[in-house]
């Protein structure tokens, strides 16, 4: 049965550690922004698009898949199984990222060989945090607290001396990034030691059968980081420099109901699905999602003064792109939350077409809006396309869940 003071707890101790790890994330992103111009950092922030769902697609949505089985079944096979094969994936994982960051350096621009590291970074970041939600799934979030916020802040201890010694902003920033996330690897390992003691009992293929659901959701989600790549295609590296500022160090700001909807999984699948307890995991939601959106009402008012307070007058056109954005971050909330209920409840598949349909006309909205209006029309297709996506979970969330059809 769900403990609402158990999940608040687990909660407080998550979200506090990804807020601080938000922080200096987003610290980190400011650092790189001020270190290059817009051209560069919309060069980074598409080749960060590519890294992440690539990243994503590696994954097989193998770590939806063994927290759920964690917190349904304890310690079985299929976690094992799990484990091994994201192990191997992350070794392929290191090799096409490579290849992709060179042959955009031979194609399209000399500048993504500096970001060569970014491929090591990806693999080791995915290696550490499939192995801890192990421990998450246990209820036990002080691993993932120490994870987070010692790799982002190395990051930022990295990078600085690296910029100070005239290292090149993306090479120092790309192997900052790489080191602290090997670190983040190595911790892993240690600290889920001993955790996981059956012998993986299942077939690669079979892993892929009952994870793919979990997949396609996680790289629909992802691929919206594809946005800055597009809208340089579609409207040049200065104006995805500009969108960039809006969708990535905005980002960090969905920390508090993205670590929340990473709560709710695994207690949604502990649960019964009686509606008082879907009410209880709700009454949490409910709780963070006002909560932020209060915070993103507040930013979309100031947004004027801390953009160039923060990054400099060069990116003062950018804050346009940066209130649409963050006016539609709480529909990005929301999509969050309910989701996580519906696949602890076992609808993983109709999260997965929701997504995969939204994404696919995101993608097409915003390098529509990128063509006509540069910037602020790739935010304003974002925020239009949250706004649906919403609707469509909240409705699936009442027909499947609040009304009773099941947990299967």
């Amino acid at each position: 049965m769900a403990n609402s003071r158990r999940i608040a707890g687990q909660f407080a101790w998550a979200s506090s550690s990804r807020v601080g790890a938000a922080l200096l994330q987003a610290l980190l992103f400011v650092l790189a922004a001020r270190a290059l111009d817009p051209r560069e950092f919309g060069l980074l922030a598409a080749m960060l698009g590519i890294t992440t769902l690539l990243q994503t697609t590696f994954d097989m949505g193998v770590q939806t898949f063994a927290t759920r089985e964690r917190a349904a079944h304890g310690d079985v096979g299929a976690v094992a199984t799990a484990l091994r094969f994201n192990a191997r994936t992350s070794v392929l994982l290191a090799v096409v990222g490579a290849i992709v960051i060179a042959v955009a350096g031979w194609t399209l621009n000399s500048s993504f060989f500096f970001m060569l590291p970014l491929a090591i970074c990806i693999s080791a970041e995915r290696t550490a945090d499939v192995r801890l939600t192990i421990a998450f799934a246990d209820g036990d979030v002080r691993g993932n607290a120490i994870n987070l916020i010692t790799r982002r802040a190395a990051a930022i201890a990295l990078f600085l001396p690296l910029v100070m010694v005239d290292v090149e902003a993306l090479l120092s920033y790309s192997i900052a990034v790489a080191l602290a996330a090997i670190g983040s690897s190595v911790f892993a390992r240690v600290y889920v030691r001993g955790r996981v003691n059956a012998k993986p009992d299942m077939t690669y293929r079979d892993l892929l059968r009952a994870s793919w659901p979990y997949w396609l959701n996680s790289v629909a989600t992802q691929a919206r980081n594809l946005d800055s790549t597009i809208t340089a295609g579609f409207a040049g590296a200065t104006q995805a420099g500009l969108f960039s500022v809006a969708s990535r160090l905005t980002s960090p700001l969905r920390i508090l109901p993205t670590t929340l909807s990473s709560v709710l999984l695994p207690n949604a699948a502990k649960s019964v699905g009686s509606r008082r307890e879907t009410l209880s995991l709700l009454k949490l939601a409910g709780i963070a999602w006002g909560a932020t959106t209060v915070l993103y009402l507040v930013l979309v008012v100031t947004a004027p003064w801390f953009v160039p307070l923060l990054l400099g007058a060069d990116y003062a056109h950018s804050v346009p792109a940066v209130q649409i954005v963050v006016a539609g971050l709480p529909f990005a909330a929301l999509i969050s939350l309910l989701s996580s209920i519906l696949q602890g409840h076992g609808h993983k598949h109709y999260v997965a077409t929701v997504s995969t349909v939204s994404v696919i006309v995101c993608l097409g909205m915003v390098a529509t809006g990128a063509w006509l209006w540069g910037a602020a029309g790739a935010a304003l297709a974002l925020t239009v396309n949250f706004f649906a996506q919403a609707v469509a979970i909240a409705v699936g969330f009442m027909r499947h869940v609040w009304n009773g059809s099941g947990s299967k």
